[in-house]
């Protein structure tokens, strides 16, 4: 095992010569040998050097352990690593035998472990146990499937395409190339890890950067339903807008606030020319070639949004983001959404014996207008709560139990039911109306 690669006079070794076998038995690999071995010159690249480096790094390594840890790890090694000798020329042909190797079995290292590799492919060795400690405390503090998706981000934010596969080749030719493995970690890794974690868990002050912390609200609940790199298409966008106005919060939020609306189009109206990921991959490079306005809708765009958001929408990513967005727009003051449930006034699966059945007799219209803006609600409280016991109650008993008692809802959306007797047609048609201009107005969707 080299920590770099073994060259001898300009010339890549392929085997180590008679000299340097007889080093490593004598110094290396024999009993209490290492004790007596001169440290090496970091600067030195010849096989002995090497040898010299990586006896030092295992040692003061295992000179950390306790005696109990240690003979676990002999223990480990003794029974559950194979040990192989690849030789290659140089660090890249190395990295393809690895790939190769990786890519059988099940026990194959995840993309972070992978990349993890060739970011410590360090000679020194200090420098090499920073950079680890640093790592692992993400990787510790989120896992290596989340620390996979941080690095996706991280590649098309950086890059502005989707990565090739294998990824952790992609990786290393198109970002790790530019930089050491430090500058990487501290000017790369770690602001991108803050960012992702405060698009991951809604880390924004409402009394200073609410504009924001409602635009990843709405997003994360329009893209809930999907596969996680579906799900988190919009990520790697917000990242690069949150990194760039890192000292501009205003400016963060409304370009938040921006993609948060071309995210709502994406939901409602989508070209089914590309997938989520590349459409949103290829946003970052517009937004590398022209400048953040690409994040913000054109006028066909807005007019195909106006007329979406007429349509009925049973699915619930759906119907959630836009009952969401239509309550902050309600707002005086920001809103915290914990534990709110929409429900919908005309009920989605109301009894044969109902007035909603009377009401709506018609199955085709009453299906339409279930499933619109103007018939959803948001409550507080989540199931077993007040809103499941009125879900399919008439509109009188709804009224009674969600307004009742004293126990009056907050939330903006509803206030314009508190003053109505019945719920028929016209009073569905007035309220779509107000939602739809209240998201016309919100969006800018009138303005070019």
């Amino acid at each position: 095992m080299g920590v770099g690669t073994l060259k001898r006079e300009g010339k890549y070794l392929t085997l180590y010569d008679e000299g340097d076998n007889k080093f490593f038995s004598e110094h290396i690999q024999k009993y209490g040998a290492t004790a007596q071995l001169v440290p090496a010159v970091e600067a030195n690249t010849s096989p002995q050097s090497l040898m010299r480096q990586n006896a030092s790094f295992f040692k003061k390594a295992l000179a950390r352990k306790t005696p109990e840890e240690r003979e676990n790890i002999a223990n480990f090694i003794l029974t559950n690593c194979n040990f192989r000798v690849v030789v290659s020329p140089n660090f890249a042909a190395a990295s393809r035998t690895y790939e190769s190797e990786n890519s059988r079995g099940t026990g194959r290292l995840s993309n972070a472990d992978s990349i993890k590799a060739a970011v410590l492919n360090v000679r020194d060795m200090n420098e090499a146990q920073i950079c680890a400690e640093k790592w692992n405390r993400i990787d510790d503090a989120i896992g290596d499937a989340e620390f996979g998706n941080l690095l996706r981000c991280i590649y098309i934010q950086e890059q502005g395409e989707l990565p090739e596969t294998p990824f952790e080749r992609s990786f290393a030719q198109n970002i790790l190339r530019k930089r050491s493995g430090r500058d990487f970690i501290d000017n790369v890794l770690l602001p991108a890890y803050e960012i992702f974690q405060r698009l991951e868990n809604g880390g924004f002050d409402p009394s200073t950067d609410n504009l924001a912390r409602v635009a990843v609200e709405i997003m994360e609940t329009a893209m809930r339903q999907r596969t996680t790199h579906s799900m988190r298409a919009w990520y790697p966008t917000a990242m690069a807008i949150c990194h760039k106005y890192t000292d501009d919060p205003t400016a963060m939020g409304y370009w938040l606030h921006e993609l948060q609306i071309r995210v709502v189009y994406e939901m409602l109206c989508p070209d089914g020319q590309m997938r989520r990921p590349e459409l949103f991959a290829h946003l970052i490079r517009g937004m590398m070639d022209n400048g953040d306005r690409v994040i913000s809708l054109n006028r066909r765009e807005k007019a195909r949004l106006k007329d979406a958001l007429d349509m009925p929408y049973p699915q619930p990513e759906k119907f959630r983001a836009l009952t969401k967005a239509i309550d902050h727009a309600l707002a005086d003051t920001p809103i915290i959404h914990t534990n709110a449930q929409v429900e919908h006034i005309i009920p989605r699966n109301p009894p044969l014996n109902s007035e909603w059945i009377s009401l709506f007799p018609n199955d085709d219209i009453r299906e339409r207008l279930t499933h619109s803006i103007g018939n959803w609600g948001l409550w507080s409280g989540g199931k077993g709560g007040k809103n499941q016991s009125a879900q399919n109650a008439t509109f009188a008993e709804k009224k009674a139990k969600l307004f009742g008692g004293g126990k009056i809802t907050t939330l903006p959306i509803m206030e314009n039911l508190r003053h109505l007797t019945q719920f028929t047609e016209k009073e569905h048609a007035e309220r779509q109306r107000e939602f739809i201009d209240v998201l016309i107005k919100e969006w800018r969707l009138d303005r070019f």
